[in-house]
C-alpha cells in the first residue's frame, strides 16, 4: 500500500468528523475514543518530527496509535485504494480493478457455468427441504478455497433446460459471500427454476431470492426468483410469457429493496400480466418467503389461489 499523504487523511477525517482544524502540520478531531465536545485529537497530516501521517494523538483522553485503528474506529478506508498521484480521481478506477479482478478469479473457478469439483447432492435435506426435492433441482456440493466452506450449488437453467449459469450458498453460518454466482449477464436474463415449474401453470409468486423460490415450489406455491432485486429487467417479462403465464403475485422481502423491486415490477407488467402484490411486514430481522411462517405461506396460498 502506497505512504498515505495529507490531502487523504484529510479527505477522509472531513468526510465523518463534524469539527476540524487543520493546522501546518496536523488536523484537529473530535475525539472519537471519548465524550469529546471540542477538537482535543491531532491526527499528523506530515511526517513533522518523524511521525508517520495518520498517526493520532488525544490531547484530552490520552488516545494515540496509527492509521489504521482511526480509520477502523471511524469507518474510514485504509487507503488500499489510495494513489498519490490521484489521490480521488483514482481511487474508483482502483475499486475498478480490483472488481475485475474478482471476476476473472471467479471465472477461473467456473467451467460451464458451475464450480470446479462439483460432486452430487447426497447429503440430506438442507433447510428443510427435502434431499430428494435438491436433487432433483440439479443441486452439487463443492469446496470454495477462498471462502473456506463448503456450497450447495444449483444449476440455473433456461426454460428449455440449457445450464446458463448458477447459483451457490454457504452451507455453513459465515456471512462473507454467503451467495455467490458465476460471471456473466445471465443473471438479468433468467428466473429460477422457469425449468422445472409444473406444465400449464398460468400464475405464479415472483420472489426475490432463489431459496425463496425454492421453498415455495417445495412446499406446492409455484414461484419463481427474479435473483435480486438489482437484477429484474424486463426481459425477464418474455420468460414469463412463454412459459405460458397470465397471472403473478409480486411477493418481495420485506425491506426497502424489496419494496423498490414490487413497484417496478408492478409498474412494468401492467399491460402484460394480471398482477396483485403480497407485501410482507418491515421487521428486524427481514421477513422474507424464505423464512415467513407456515401461517404467512397458507395466505399467499389463498391470496394468489394456488
Amino acid at each position: 500500500m502506497p505512504e498515505l499523504d495529507r490531502d487523504f487523511v484529510i479527505d477522509q477525517l472531513e468526510r465523518t468528523v463534524s469539527k476540524t482544524k487543520i493546522l501546518r502540520n496536523d488536523i484537529m478531531i473530535v475525539c472519537p475514543f471519548h465524550a469529546d465536545t471540542d477538537p482535543s485529537c491531532s491526527v499528523h497530516i506530515s511526517d513533522h518530527k518523524g511521525f508517520a501521517i495518520g498517526t493520532y494523538h488525544c490531547w484530552s483522553c490520552g488516545a494515540s496509535g496509527g492509521w489504521g485503528k482511526l480509520a477502523d474506529k471511524l469507518g474510514l478506508e485504509h487507503g488500499e485504494y489510495y494513489h498519490p498521484d490521484n489521490p480521488f480521481g483514482s481511487r474508483l478506477k482502483a475499486i475498478e480493478r480490483k472488481e475485475k479482478e474478482e471476476m476473472d478469479l471467479r471465472r477461473e473457478l467456473f467451467r460451464n457455468h458451475m464450480p470446479l469439483g462439483c460432486s452430487p447432492w447426497e447429503f440430506g435435506d438442507w433447510r428443510k427441504i427435502s434431499e430428494e426435492y435438491l436433487v432433483g433441482l440439479g443441486a452439487q456440493r463443492y469446496y470454495d478455497d477462498r471462502s473456506g466452506c463448503f456450497r450447495i450449488v444449483f444449476p440455473v437453467k433456461s426454460r428449455i433446460g440449457v445450464i446458463i449459469g448458477s447459483i451457490t450458498r454457504r452451507l455453513d453460518d459465515g456471512t462473507n459471500y454467503r451467495w455467490l454466482n458465476s460471471t456473466g449477464r445471465w443473471i438479468r436474463k433468467a428466473l429460477y427454476p422457469c425449468d422445472s415449474l409444473p406444465k400449464n401453470i398460468k400464475t405464479v409468486a415472483l420472489v426475490e431470492g432463489a431459496y425463496d423460490a425454492i421453498r415455495l415450489n417445495h412446499i406446492g406455491i409455484p414461484a419463481l426468483s427474479i435473483l435480486g432485486t438489482q437484477n429484474w429487467d424486463l426481459g425477464k417479462m418474455s420468460i414469463l410469457d412463454a412459459l405460458g403465464i397470465k397471472n403473478i403475485v409480486i411477493c418481495m422481502d420485506g425491506d426497502a429493496a424489496g419494496r423498490g423491486a414490487e413497484g417496478k415490477i408492478f409498474a412494468a407488467t401492467e399491460d402484460k400480466f394480471n398482477r396483485k402484490r403480497f407485501r410482507l411486514p418491515f421487521e428486524n430481522p427481514p421477513v422474507d418467503p424464505g423464512n415467513m411462517s407456515l401461517e404467512r405461506v397458507e395466505a399467499l396460498r389463498e391470496f394468489g389461489g394456488f
